[in-house]
């Protein structure tokens, strides 16, 4: 559905039946499916289900006929539900129709001003109780909810979510003590690889300066990136260097005790990641640079197959790639 401020069921009319069937309809002149759509991944052994509208109340919603085709996962990306004001009631719905369907429903909605697209950064989604990880890339707004959530349900839980507060990582390691937990800036196995070798590079050049650049498409939000940080905390884990987060006007002499950070934004640059060792009459530099987002996908697969065998704990990419 198109994002709206009201509900679907009340907005769905410029369309017209294009097969007896009434499987697709005819859309601003483009044969459209319509209603029960399934996806499956045979590599995966997932079948996907594909909701358009939906109305949780009825005796038998959509959702239902979906699970009946065997479906592992509902997805939906309507956004009426949200900006109508019923996104509470709405999540009520979901997590008791997971319990009853032994399916994952992600429920993805728009606010004013954002696409469908960029649901991951607004949206809500909600994995069911049965599901072996929870995977959450979310936001700091909705971490609380999700934490209370594994904790409720005791599902391995595998974060993403970057900015968040000192309270909420504090949360995080008091569900560690009863489920396996991890949390990361990146799931690149690339940038994982670079913070393993940036303490080795730093006892190598003890006495050399160090700058953090990173370079961002022009619609992050956040800076430094979380990733910078982790940069700087992979060669300071102890805190003896001061962050300097940009320098302007008379800021005095560079000291040794600190670690710059600096941050550029700009087009649509997936993520570059760079830091130098200031030498005498030398520079030491190392480079990651993404070239989509795939690779923070691939990452995140790669941990959760190892997380889901892991003992309580508060596990790093670190720990669980090199320990």
């Amino acid at each position: 559905p198109l994002p709206d401020s009201k509900p679907f069921t009340d907005m769905f009319v410029p369309g017209s039946i294009a097969c007896e069937e009434m499987d697709c309809v005819r859309l601003f002149g483009e044969t459209v499916p319509f209603g029960r759509l399934t996806f499956e991944d045979e590599q995966a052994d997932l079948k996907i289900g594909i909701e358009i509208g939906d109305d949780m109340q009825r005796p038998s919603p959509a959702a239902a006929d979906l699970i009946l085709s065997g479906a592992d996962i509902i997805c939906n990306t309507g956004s009426a539900q949200e900006l109508a004001g019923s996104c509470a009631a709405r999540r009520n719905m979901i997590k008791d129709f997971t319990d009853r369907s032994c399916a994952g429903y992600v429920f993805a909605s728009a606010g004013i001003g954002e696409s469908v697209a960029d649901a991951v950064f607004g949206g809500h989604s909600i994995i069911a109780d049965q599901g072996d990880i929870i995977m959450d890339f979310s936001n700091p707004s909705l971490t609380d909810t999700v934490v209370a959530y594994a904790a409720r349900t005791g599902t391995p839980f595998l974060s993403g979510t970057t900015n968040m507060t000192p309270e909420q990582h504090e949360s995080l390691a008091k569900l560690a003590q009863n489920i396996p937990v991890i949390w990361a800036s990146n799931y690149s196995l690339g940038i994982n690889l670079f913070m393993h070798i940036l303490p080795q590079v730093k006892a190598a050049l003890p006495d050399w300066d160090i700058e953090i650049t990173e370079t961002h498409h022009n619609k992050k939000v956040d800076a430094p990136s979380g990733t910078a940080k982790s940069l700087a905390d992979a060669i300071d884990p102890d805190g003896e260097y001061e962050r300097v987060y940009g320098r302007s006007g008379n800021c005095g002499e560079r000291t040794k005790r600190e670690i710059g950070l600096h941050a550029l934004r700009g087009g649509t640059v997936t993520g570059e990641h760079r830091v130098d060792f200031f030498g005498n009459d030398e520079v030491f530099e190392i480079t990651h640079k993404a070239d989509s987002r795939q690779i923070l996908v691939d990452g995140a697969i790669a941990a959760a197959r190892k997380l889901v065998d892991k003992e309580p704990g508060l596990y790093t990419m670190e720990t669980l790639l090199f320990g």
